[in-house]
């Protein structure tokens, strides 16, 4: 029988690699023996060329550097020279190779045979992306540059046959034909010929006592599942990726909070903006240079495109273009973004293929740059669902496992295709995710600062009604996150912040199963990131975040958005050409300064801009201005501003995952319809604004409709609208056909905080009573003249 591995291999005793009576720690600069003497008094020779060959060490893992030849050995003839006299040995190492490495990579030979006998042993080589036997066979596809590998190798007594995990996870490969016939000694690095070879070593353990299988828990253990041991598919499984099958009660202690000032969450959309790989990283660094000199202090940056696929060889998740699908059809002038597909994936796999990480890309450029860099990590993202099957965005992991593991039963009953998520129920999704989480700590930790959540791409991770009752599930991710952070921190002597994006309101927390109130009680996270799902809001409850935030010391950062429903600017003197144009989704400048002014007023820290980068690349002078003045209270004053009530988008009407809108809202003739306004800003401070203008947008309204119109009780408006109402000239199907404007006294003392506005249709000949109109939009916008410098007011 020739040696092999046989997936079939019979079960075998587990022990910890940190029970092995010899090893090499990377921490010390000593072999350690331990009092056993079954592999006689094997030692580690480091042959050093003359050529450069180094040992260098950071205190934590050793670095192992091969220009030629060399290599860390533990060498004949006190290797054990029979297996079956040893009893058996189990030999096992965690290393990676540094980015520098040359890409003929790493060797390792390993057996019990001596010079001259011709009893096979074992070969592999490890290359950057890849782990291949000695002649050729691809075993693993990932990236070993940024991540270590647990490599643990086993043979049994009077058994001509390898046994070999990578990470707690057993190589299903059949190796007969990789075997080498020569010495069989313990060596890493290449000392038998020119081949360049590199490595960081953290530790090398072996022991004679037996063939052993990792145990479940240790260290590099990989991926375990005790509740669903039958899982099809196992990823994120380095030592790195590791996950706790074990609820985790986790508490961690409150962290000193810095000013992260503007943070910007780059979707990471626009990675691989050319098929250049190099041109490409250019353009990568442009993109994060215009924020230098800005109020950004901190970037966030995306994993992947989604929760599944992601920017980088991955073991954890799926590699972006993993596969093949209609998507990857070219033409020559695409129409659309079904036919866009194939030039952005040949993009990325260039890229991929040529070692460009645009995340990391990204995190160096900033740190550069002075700023705080926070990788991020969408929890469940759905942009993949509407064609799962096929699109470019669906992970392997949800292929191979959703049948079992998808929700099925969407939560959002009016939008079926929900139940395509996976269900954070099973403890194999949540290990999945755990592993993605995990991998990119350990591939990021020398650049980032911390690590960010996003539970609102999207806010959908139990089945319906199911939730409340399981957010016991999501705390527990969020634990084991957080342990991991603290981890590395005390390695490292330095904090790891945990930001977390969630839906905006305590509520809609709730019912997404995200229980905030116990994640801060026990210090789990530090920065709070209540999120519309795509628009700008005027109106989230800020307040209440930082009311349960303060006490553990934590901070809350509101999302801002680009994006808002369709609106035209209000203008200071409206009349009938005043709606012309053509309607923007995009937020004018006082929209974003009066949803500011709101949440500063509501205690917030500051502010995360979302989606900016879907915007204009590079920044425009109105997006530069934008940032400067959502940057401070102070650069808001003396600002133009429209404070807005936020109306619906999307599912938002129904109050799920977020809160429901006041509007549209119809307006029943003979009816009293209230609604609340916020407006953060004192507008009687001196000095006042010279304009302050109510304006409303409706639909299906007549000019003879006959308005009562209150603000906090103040009359503002009672009878016909007539000519007051100016139409839009084209109007879209969401939005207004008709504005009115109304000018605002200070003597209707709008307040600081919610203000309350009634509405009352008359009945009349043309609109009896039980009729409608639609309110589409109301916003209160207020205006500051210029007054050159020495023109002002006694």
């Amino acid at each position: 029988m020739r040696p092999a591995y046989s997936a079939n291999a019979p079960d075998l005793a587990t022990q910890a690699s940190s029970e092995f009576e010899y090893s090499y720690e990377g921490d010390s600069p000593r072999i350690r023996f331990r009092n056993r003497t079954n592999l006689g008094a094997g030692y580690f020779s480091v042959v050093t060329p003359p050529d450069g060959t180094s040992l260098l060490s950071d205190g934590e893992h050793l670095e192992l550097l091969t220009p030629i030849k060399g290599g860390l050995v533990l060498y004949n003839p006190l290797w054990e020279t029979d297996a079956e006299d040893a009893g058996g040995w189990t030999w096992e190492a965690r290393l990676k190779i540094p980015h520098s490495s040359n890409s003929t990579g790493l060797h390792l030979r390993i057996g019990d045979a001596q010079i001259g006998d011709n009893r096979p042993h074992l070969g592999l080589k490890l290359l950057p992306n890849r782990l291949l036997g000695f002649k050729g066979t691809e075993l693993i596809k990932a990236d070993f540059t940024s991540e270590f590998v647990t490599l643990r190798i086993a043979q049994q007594p009077s058994e001509d046959r390898f046994l070999i995990w990578r990470d707690g996870n057993p190589l299903e490969v059949e190796l007969s034909d990789e075997l080498l016939t020569d010495e069989g000694r313990s060596w890493i690095g290449e000392g038998s010929s020119g081949t360049a070879g590199a490595a960081v070593i953290d530790y090398i353990r072996w022991t004679g006592s037996g063939a052993f299988a990792p145990s479940a828990h240790e260290p590099g253990a990989g991926l375990r599942d005790s509740v669903a041991p039958t899982r099809s598919i196992n990823r994120g499984s380095s030592d790195a990726t590791s996950v706790e099958s074990q609820p985790s009660d986790y508490r961690s202690t409150p962290r000193e909070i810095p000013d992260f000032g503007l943070m910007l969450n780059d979707d990471a959309d626009v990675s691989f903006p050319s098929s250049d790989p190099e041109l490409a990283k250019r353009y990568r660094q442009a993109m994060i240079d215009v924020l230098a000199g800005t109020p950004v202090k901190t970037l966030m940056y995306s994993l992947g495109m989604g929760s599944d696929t992601l920017y980088y060889s991955t073991s954890a998740g799926s590699e972006l273009g993993w596969r093949k699908t209609k998507y990857d059809k070219h033409t020559d002038s695409p129409k659309n973004e079904e036919q866009m597909w194939a030039q952005r994936m040949q993009n990325i796999a260039n890229g991929i293929r040529a070692g460009v990480d645009p995340v990391r890309v990204s995190g160096e450029k900033a740190k550069q740059l002075g700023m705080y860099f926070v990788p991020s990590y969408r929890m469940n993202d759905d942009h993949f669902m509407f064609d799962p099957l096929q699109y470019p965005m669906t992970g392997e992991f949800w292929l191979k496992n959703h049948q079992r593991l998808k929700l099925r039963d969407s939560p959002v009953l009016s939008d079926p295709s929900y139940g395509q998520l996976l269900d954070y129920s099973h403890a194999e999704v949540r290990d999945y995710r755990l592993g993605i989480i995990y991998e990119a700590i350990e591939r990021y930790q020398d650049i980032m600062d911390g690590f960010e959540l996003d539970f609102n791409r999207v806010q959908v991770f139990f089945p319906y009604q199911k939730a409340e009752e399981r957010a016991h599930l999501m705390t527990d991710v969020v634990a084991k996150v957080r342990k991991r952070l603290d981890e590395l921190g005390k390695r490292k002597q330095r904090d790891y912040w945990l930001f977390v994006r969630v839906p905006p309101t305590l509520e809609n927390s709730r019912w997404s199963g995200l229980d905030l109130a116990t994640w801060l009680e026990r210090n789990l996270v530090d920065v709070v990131i209540p999120a519309q799902l795509m628009t700008l809001a005027h109106d989230m409850p800020v307040k209440e975040f930082v009311e349960l935030a303060e006490p553990h010391g934590a901070k809350v950062f509101p999302s801002i958005y680009p994006r808002t429903a369709f609106t035209w600017p209000i203008p200071t003197s409206a009349t009938s050409s005043s709606y012309k144009a053509a309607s923007s989704r995009f937020a004018t400048q006082e929209l974003f300064r009066g949803a500011a002014a709101n949440y500063w007023n509501d205690g917030a820290s500051g502010f995360q801009l979302f989606n900016f980068r879907t915007v204009e690349i590079p920044f425009s002078d109105v997006h530069y201005r934008i940032i400067r003045d959502l940057a401070v209270p102070e650069a808001l004053r003396l600002a133009n501003k429209t404070f807005a009530i936020t109306p619906s988008y999307y599912f938002d009407y129904e109050g799920t995952y977020q809160y429901r809108k006041q509007l549209p809202l119809d307006l029943e003739v003979g009816a009293t319809h209230e609604l609340q306004l916020m407006v953060g800003e004192d507008l009687q401070q001196v000095p006042k604004p010279d304009h302050i203008i109510l304006r409303f947008g409706l639909r299906n309204t007549p000019k003879s409709a006959h308005m009562q119109l209150h603000i906090n009780g103040s009359e503002v408006h009672s009878g016909e609208l007539g000519d007051l109402l100016i139409s839009v000239v084209k109007p879209h199907a969401s939005t207004a056909s008709h504005f009115v404007h109304f000018p605002i006294q200070n003597d209707h003392k709008i307040k600081v905080g919610q203000n309350k506005i009634s509405v009352r249709i008359q009945a009349s000949n043309e609109s009896p009573a039980g009729a409608s109109m639609r309110l589409m939009e109301c916003q209160l916008g207020t205006f500051y003249e210029p007054r050159p410098h020495a023109i002002f007011e006694p």
